[in-house]
This record gives structure tokens, sequence and C-alpha cells, in this order.
């Protein structure tokens, strides 16, 4: 009876034990994550080993794989589950010292859990912080990322393979294949076919307009040049019909003109080129980052700040092809500095001014610092709080150059579009 009364006063103070330490952990984990996110936040990295690890301030809205977006009732109910399963594990081991490493092990993943709990609750999201340079992907989705070729879908080399363009010992396969050491595989991708691109009678919001440029207030929901899905109804039909054809070639004949891009939801000003030398001359000014261009949006979020500077390269996604990533290989630079215009009950007014001009760049940087766009579906939250908002609340404003004839520097402004100027409205009288 003596010897049954101290086991289970053993295992009593071995519970209390570890409920401490777990939450001592959660403590621990929340500190930590404080500190990430007052001192790496919209920095640049502390490198810690050149080329392999680093520190930088994450933001993990999923689990491993990408999966999981934003599904907060899936991660609630895993950490009820997993509490359930830790205490039957707890309640079954032996309180022998040579189990210890499984109760440890136990114990930090409740911390873990409840701290990430804690993240998801108070900011929607996970925060991470340790970044292996080496695999270049952070630490909590790491699988999967080398075996897709940059820039390439799954479903476009399986496409690929079933069309024989890809040979292994230069016999056609099935895309089950398993390769083995040894094998030789040769591809050879099929010249894309250029559709021909008809001039269309559509209007267009023209700011400006010489002999060797045109600068136009994009709308949304208008793509900018011809592309899979969209070869009809887009601003290069346009341009075409308005300039009869006389746009700049270098781009070849689906984006004639096309200097730079902005997103289909995305409004505002756009300059098109009408000659190689416009053409040439904003191209270099592109390159070396001498364009001013400003855009105004509406993000997620109270700022702490007023203002500030978001440092992080950008690349392609490494599982989901179609989105931008601060934690791609082989990202490029990528330079954004905001200022908050004016803060709503949850939301804030921004304006946004670009060093560098990647694809998506304000929506992964804003993203990237728990600020999201407002009606961004891709970056953000699924669901948008605004009915009848169309994709991100984003235009930009302001736009200039040097003119490639005069070598004066010339400057052009979009007005806010009416929907944006309702939106600000609204959130006033909600504040």
């Amino acid at each position: 009876m003596n010897m049954n009364s101290q086991i289970s006063g053993n295992r009593k103070k071995n519970y209390i034990m570890a409920l401490a330490f777990v939450i001592a952990g959660v403590v621990l984990d929340q500190f930590t994550k404080s500190l990430a996110a007052a001192h790496l936040k919209g920095k640049n990295p502390f490198v810690i080993l050149d080329g392999v690890f680093e520190l930088q301030y994450l933001e993990n809205r999923g689990a491993a794989f990408g999966l999981f977006q934003n599904q907060h009732l899936f991660f609630f109910a895993s950490v009820v589950l997993m509490t359930v399963a830790v205490i039957i594990f707890y309640g079954r081991v032996p309180m022998e010292k040579k189990y210890f490493f499984l109760r440890a092990c136990a114990v930090l993943i409740m911390a873990g859990a409840y701290g990430n709990c804690i993240d998801r609750i108070s900011h929607k999201y996970v925060i991470d912080f340790f970044y292996f340079k080496l695999i270049n992907f952070p630490i909590f989705n790491v699988a999967d990322i080398y075996v897709m070729p940059e820039g390439y879908s799954r479903s476009f080399l399986q496409k690929l393979i079933k069309e024989n363009h890809i040979k292994v010992n230069d016999k056609p396969v099935k895309p089950s294949y398993r390769l083995v050491l040894g094998d030789s595989i040769k591809v050879s991708l099929p010249k894309p076919e250029e559709p021909e691109i008809a001039a269309e009678n559509i209007s267009l919001d023209i700011l400006y307009e010489d002999e060797d440029i045109i600068v136009v207030n994009k709308p949304k929901q208008t793509v900018v040049h011809p592309a899979p899905g969209h070869y009809s109804g887009t601003l290069v039909n346009a341009l075409l019909y308005h300039c009869r054809g006389e746009l700049s070639g270098i781009n070849g004949t689906t984006r004639p003109g096309i200097v730079h891009r902005i997103d289909m939801d995305t409004t505002g000003s756009l300059v098109i080129c009408k000659n190689d030398a416009a053409h040439q001359s904003l191209s270099k000014q592109l390159k070396e980052h001498s364009i001013h261009r400003e855009y105004e949006a509406v993000a997620h979020g109270q700022f702490k700040e007023t203002s500030g500077t978001v440092n992080a390269p950008i690349g392609r996604h490494p599982t989901e092809r179609k989105k931008m990533s601060v934690h791609a290989r082989n990202a490029r630079e990528a330079v954004t500095h905001y200022q908050v215009l004016e803060q709503f009950s949850g939301y804030a007014h921004i304006r946004c001014r670009l060093e560098t001009g990647r694809t998506h760049q304000i929506r992964v940087h804003m993203a990237s610092i728990g600020h999201p766009l407002l009606g961004d579906s891709v970056y953000g939250p699924k669901k948008c709080p605004f009915q009848g908002l169309q994709g991100q609340t984003l235009h930009a404003k302001t736009l200039g150059f040097i003119h490639p004839r005069t070598g004066e520097y010339a400057e052009f402004s979009a007005p806010l579009p009416e929907y944006f100027t309702r939106l600000l409205e609204k959130l006033r009288s909600m504040a």
C-alpha cells in the first residue's frame, strides 16, 4: 500500500512538473516571438551562419506544405485533440528515467502547440523566425520545394510527358515512371504559339499622350496584355485600336508597348511606349530603379508605426506557383516604403513607394508584416468583409520618370477610383 502511494505521489509530482514546464515553454515561446516581431519585422534578416541559417521574421498562416491556409477551426481542433492524446500518453508511460526523453518531447510539443494557438487567436497567424537558407525556405514548410523546376507547374510538366516532350533514355515514359540511377532525361519545350491580337474599340482613360508615350488610368478588372484565358478585352487590345498599331515592338506581338504592368484588380497610372526608343529609355530607368511610383491601398490591421520599410527579396512561391513569396528560392531584391495616411477600426489607408517592381510586390510585402491588403484573397483572408469588393484595394496613384525625348522629369497622377473613395468614407463612418 505504501509502495502504491509512493508511485501515485511520484506520478502526481511529474504531472505538476510537466504542467509547469508547459507553462514555462509557452511563456518562453511568446517572449521570443515578441522579440522577433520587435527586432526582425520589416528588417533585414540577422545572419547566424552565412548561406545556411539566419533569423528572419516569418508569418505562417497554414500548416506544412502550404495546407489549411487560414483554417483556424482546424488548428484549434488539432490543439484539443493533441492535448487529449498527450494526457493519455503521459498517463500510460512509466515514470522511469529511461522514458524521460519521451515525456520531455510531449511537454515540448504541448508548449509549442499552445504557443501557436495563442498566436492564431491574437494575430490570425503563427510567428516564426528560424530560416534555413541552405534549403531556402522556412523551417515549417520544407517539403516538396525541389520537386518542381523553377517556373514550371506540375500539370505543365505532366502535359509535356504525355505529349512525349520529355523522354527517359530516349524513350517516351508515363508520368508515374520511377527514375533510377543513371537514367538520362531529355526535355524539349514546344515553341509557344503567339495568337493574333485584335484591335478593339474599348474606351481609355488617358492621363497624357504624345508621339512617344501614352499614360493611362487603368480600371479594375482589366488585364494589361493578352494571356491564356484573356485574349480579348485587355488594355493592349484597346491600345492597338487607339494608337492604330503604333506601339513599341520590343516585347513581341502580345505585349506591344508594355514596359511595366499592374495586376488585373489594381487600378491607376500605367505608361505605354509608342516606339522602341521610348521603350528602351523607360526600361533602363526601371532597371536603375529611378522611376517614381507611389500607390495607395487599404490594409488590414492597426499599424504601430506610422511609416516603415519592408526590405525582403521576392520570388516564386515554392509550392503555390501562382503566388509570390518572401521565402522563395532565387528571390530578387525588393524594397517597399510605406506611410500610414489614416487609421480606422481594424484597417488603415496607406501610401506605398516602390524602389523595385517585383510581381505582387506591395501585396506580398504588406502581407509579410501582418497587414495584407483589403480584398486580397491570395495573400490575405479568403473572405472579404465588404460585399461587392473585387480584388485588392490598391491604386497606382503617381508615376514619374524622365521623358524619353525631352530629357525632363514628368509626373502623372491618377485620381482614386470611385469604389476606393466610397470605401474610405464607409471606414470613416465605422470608426
